[in-house]
């Protein structure tokens, strides 16, 4: 077997001595078939460059190429081209690029156009409030940009109680019972809310905006069904989301709508396990500035077996004989509704919110 490979190569060095193959490649190619003598199983490789030579010698070369690169490239060490490439500096390099470093203004500078307009700008003097005194001319407007309707926040009175509450509380006391706390100021403001709607019950949070959007989340979850008005504000937005429960939704204000929207949910509820549903909607809604037909929800809500969460926000303190909210304005029992919420930080002029 040994003499057969070794005629076959020296007949296959022949032919190539009579190809026009440079000298280098004919040397390189005698020291690889020499080397390949040595290996088992060198005869099939042979004859497979033998035939494969003889009817395309370029191509054995082009192979052979092909080899070597492919051997270079397994063997070769592994480097990665993401490396940092970090150029160490000098201290005295480092106070050099400081000294010359030169910060970027935050804002651009004022156009000549921009300038012009914010001298249209009306200005107030003093805490906004229904009337405000414009600067330079010292003329009162009336302030449609404040929340402050009823002049709380420059309440002579409430601004010495605040000051009397800080110094014996403190500006720390402000998270949930579980935390400890909450202390006999936040349950008496719980009961006095409860008691000014006629509501069994009250908790108060420290923020308006998480106020609904806890709310929401706490009482309903993934496979509960939530049916809302299309017009409902961001935070009642974020509580949808946040409670993974499927929603449903019908257009603003339409009871017509809403019914058929509440029927098409029981319908498809018809034979699988009772999950809870809630209507959610506003009292006065922000995005609008309209009000909901609450006896007509509330007929709906009975017919079809769902719980109202009424955002009274912007409604608490503005409508109602005694701001009791949109309940009031529309004499309704609130005992029919089966949560309020509410905000401190709109007509009250505080911080905060409930929900009873």
């Amino acid at each position: 077997m040994t003499s057969t490979i070794m005629n076959s190569s020296t007949s296959y060095l022949s032919s190539l001595q009579g190809a026009e193959l440079p000298p280098a490649a004919l040397h390189f190619l005698e020291s690889t078939i020499t080397f390949l003598h040595q290996i088992p199983g060198s005869a099939i490789v042979l004859r497979y460059i033998r035939s494969s030579y003889q009817n395309d010698p370029v191509r054995s070369l082009v192979e052979l190429l092909l080899v070597i690169f492919a051997i270079r490239y397994l063997t070769s060490p592994k480097y990665s081209t993401k490396k940092d490439k970090i150029v160490p500096l000098t201290e005295d390099e480092v106070d050099e690029l400081v000294e010359d470093w030169t910060p970027e203004p935050l804002a651009a500078a004022e156009t000549e156009f921009e300038r012009i307009e914010n001298e249209k700008r009306p200005v107030i003097v003093g805490p906004p409030g229904p009337k405000a005194k414009l600067a330079g001319s010292g003329r009162t407007v009336t302030n449609l940009a404040s929340y402050n309707h009823y002049n709380f926040a420059s309440n002579p009175e409430l601004t010495q109680k605040a000051i009397q509450t800080v110094r014996t509380y403190g500006v720390g006391p402000c998270s949930p019972p579980g935390f400890y706390g909450t202390q006999d100021v936040h349950m008496k403001s719980e009961a006095d809310i409860a008691a000014h709607l006629g509501m069994p019950a009250c908790i108060i949070y420290a923020q308006a905006f998480s106020t609904i959007s806890s709310v929401i989340p706490a009482f309903s979850k993934r496979g509960d069904i939530i049916v809302a008005d299309k017009a409902v504000n961001f935070p009642i937005r974020k509580g949808l989301q946040i409670s993974r429960s499927t929603v449903r939704w019908y257009e603003h204000n339409d009871m017509e709508d809403l019914e058929r929207v509440l029927a098409r949910v029981v319908k498809e509820g018809q034979g699988k396990p009772l999950t809870r549903r809630f209507i959610v909607t506003e009292g006065l809604f922000e995005s609008v500035g309209d009000m909901v037909d609450l006896p007509k929800l509330i007929e709906l809500k009975m017919r079809y077996k769902f719980r109202i969460i009424l955002d009274e926000t912007w409604s608490y303190g503005i409508l109602g004989r005694t701001g009791r909210g949109v309940t009031e304005h529309q004499n309704v029992d609130p005992l029919q509704v089966d949560m309020i919420i509410g905000g401190l930080a709109g007509a009250l002029a505080s911080r905060g919110g409930f929900c009873a």
